[in-house]
């Protein structure tokens, strides 16, 4: 018995609990089950390792996988097999469907059943991506709800079949390394957090912190508590009423592998990670907000962790994006977004740098360099792209005189339109409504006599650029429906970014003056400066689901961190996709997501939209040309 025994400690040593059918296999059932100490620090970097953003990774795992804590928290889809996850001290039975969200403050260990091979699939959820979405929400109470949230949650409900769909259409895109397909996939990493949180909330309710052991409890607790004054006393006081450091200390070596000390300087440094995203915070400042009063004791247990200092950190690990690594410096601070909320905002008005500054609370030096660093352009550039592409509109879809146009678009003169006209489109605006009126369904309907705009339809269309943007930058509303046009409508004037897809039937979109050809699973992206007809072929109905969001959010959601921003440019001419295949299906379930949320009503319903949304700038964005999006004024 002594020998089974000795074997026994030698091959399961490094579990942090002992599985009920190791005791069978080696006659030791007479032993009773407890936890043990954790005879080495978990690992780091088994699951994250330097390719880890925005692919799916596939595990394999027929025996217990050492433990692991890693640096960025991760999604798990169990494919196949059955077993458990051991998480920090607790174990949760896991089998085909199952999801898991791993936090970084989180040790895990996976044991799959004798005999059995657990299949995982394994999503990186990065620091980066979360401060993106998070961006002027982050709160404390979010933060504990991430953290002390359920990590494993059960294969039923509709939430975790979604979940399971995301993963499926994650791994056919996986293999591309191209904007588009990576503002797809950081969307679906997100919409999983968010239907996983759904689902975990309504399985958290039998579920008790109470019955949670201590180590776990102790664990959460620091997770969310590390940047406060914390002794091994102090928490253990907090988590439970009969345990002292001590037994504290003996709990957390026995969850986590590391002792008290250890595992909140571990949860500190990985925090103190994150805040390398924003190049703009000094080391010393980094090392004090995470919660190290001593900048020697921070970069001395940095460089023990990672084998580096946080210098020889940066350069290496957060580059430029270069061979798949995460970049900093890509999420448009709420200065920049003002900014062009600002210009969208009072185009038709005269601005100037001063003006701005002094609206927005900033000073001019700021407002130039982030708009020069940051978008590769000054505010009279863009503010003349503006005032450019709303001239565009009501020149090809309106019969206003060109000096009414200057008036309403802000530039004060015909003249003035003229000049910045020609230098962006190299043809005055009397040469682009001609050009763009000829063999037009515009001008043919001009040319048999009907009245296409009434007086008071062309007055509507002056009711100020103000219209185009609605100043707020996460989502306030966005409104989805489903049309059928079984005749010719007339011009609408597009406010918002609208997203139309084709459901069925076939027929033409004029937009400006220009015709577009459309067919089941045609995708179009329609900007604030589009207006826009729908004519459906003889005997067809047009099936058409529309998606709009304000020009705030559009802004925000086109400064997705895996989209890099050359320069910012508005089209003339709106995306136009033919969809087949896996990108249809992406396109479809998008609108289908978007339809549901409006009607659902839930407290996540705009951010599911806005992934929603963000999937169908992703596919435009992946199939039209590169050049099409990053475009600069006067160069070819």
């Amino acid at each position: 018995m002594h020998k089974k025994l000795l074997i026994y400690k030698q091959k399961y040593c490094r579990l942090p609990v002992c599985k009920p059918y190791c005791y069978h296999e080696w006659g030791l059932s007479t032993l009773k089950r407890k936890n043990r100490p954790l005879c080495e620090t978990p690992r780091s970097g088994y699951f994250c390792g330097p390719d880890k953003y925005l692919r799916l990774q596939e595990h394999t795992i027929s025996e217990e996988l050492f433990p692991v804590m890693e640096v960025d928290s991760y999604f798990v889809l169990v494919r196949s097999g059955s077993g458990s996850f051991i998480i920090n001290g607790e174990e949760f039975p896991v089998q085909a469907g199952c999801v898991a969200w791993i936090q970084c403050s989180q040790v895990l260990t996976i044991c799959p059943e004798f005999g059995e091979t657990l299949t995982l699939w394994v999503a990186a959820f990065d620091y980066q991506l979360l401060s993106y979405y998070m961006f002027n929400q982050i709160t404390n109470l979010r933060e504990v709800e991430i953290v002390t949230g359920l990590p494993v949650i059960g294969p039923e409900g509709d939430d975790v079949r979604q979940i399971a769909r995301q993963f499926e259409q994650f791994r056919h895109l996986s293999a591309k390394n191209s904007c588009g397909s990576a503002v797809i996939r950081s969307s679906f990493l997100r919409k999983i957090e968010l239907l996983y949180n759904r689902a975990a909330a309504r399985c958290k309710e039998q579920y008790s912190l109470l019955d949670m052991p201590l180590g776990r409890r102790a664990s959460l607790y620091i997770a969310t508590h590390s940047t406060a004054e914390l002794t091994a006393a102090s928490v253990a006081e907090a988590v439970s009423s009969d345990a002292d450091e001590t037994a504290l200390n003996h709990a957390l070596l026995i969850a986590t592998g590391l002792n008290f000390s250890q595992y909140v300087n571990r949860v500190r440094l990985i925090l103190a990670m994150s805040y390398f995203l924003y190049d703009s915070l000094p080391f010393d400042y980094v090392s004090s907000i995470s919660g190290f009063h001593m900048s020697i004791t921070f970069f001395r247990r940095f460089k023990a962790l990672t084998g580096m200092t946080p210098q020889g950190y940066l350069n290496d690990m957060l580059s430029d994006g270069k061979d798949g690594r995460v970049y900093r410096g890509t999420i448009l601070s709420e200065t920049l977004i003002s900014a062009i909320s600002y210009l969208y905002e009072n185009m038709s008005e005269p601005i100037d740098a001063e003006k701005i500054a002094h609206d927005l609370y900033t000073s001019e030096n700021i407002l130039r360099v982030q708009l020069k660093t940051r978008l590769n352009s000054s505010y009279k550039q863009i503010l003349s792209m503006f005032r450019v592409r709303y001239a565009e509109a009501l020149l090809t879809t309106t019969e206003l005189p060109t000096v009414d146009i200057a008036m309403e678009t802000g530039f004060g003169s015909d003249r003035t339109m003229g000049r910045v006209f020609y230098a962006l489109n190299k043809m005055s605006p009397g040469e682009f409504r001609k050009q763009r009126g000829q063999g037009s369904s515009m001008a043919n309907e001009r040319s048999s006599g009907t009245a296409f705009f009434s007086s008071k339809d062309e007055k509507s269309v002056l009711a100020g650029a103000h219209d185009y943007f609605v100043n707020n930058v996460l989502p306030s509303d966005i409104k989805a429906c489903v049309r059928k046009i079984k005749a010719p409508t007339l011009y609408v004037n597009n406010h918002d970014e609208t997203f139309l897809l084709v459901r069925s039937g076939h027929g033409t979109l004029t937009v400006n003056g220009l015709d577009y050809p459309l067919k089941p699973d045609t995708l179009v992206n329609l900007g604030p400066f589009h207006r826009y007809r729908y004519q459906p072929d003889k005997g067809e109905t047009l099936e058409i689901a529309e998606s709009r969001m304000n020009s705030g959010t559009y802004v925000y959601l086109v400064a997705n961190p895996y989209m890099k921003f050359e320069q910012f440019y508005v089209p003339s001419e709106p995306p136009v996709v033919a969809l087949h295949g896996l990108y249809a299906e992406i396109a479809n379930d998008a609108m289908d997501g978007i339809l549901a949320e409006t009607e659902r009503q839930s407290p996540d319903q705009l951010q599911l939209c806005f992934c929603y949304m963000m999937d169908l700038l992703g596919i435009v964005t992946e199939k039209m040309p590169r050049e099409y999006f990053h475009q600069i004024p006067g160069r070819k």
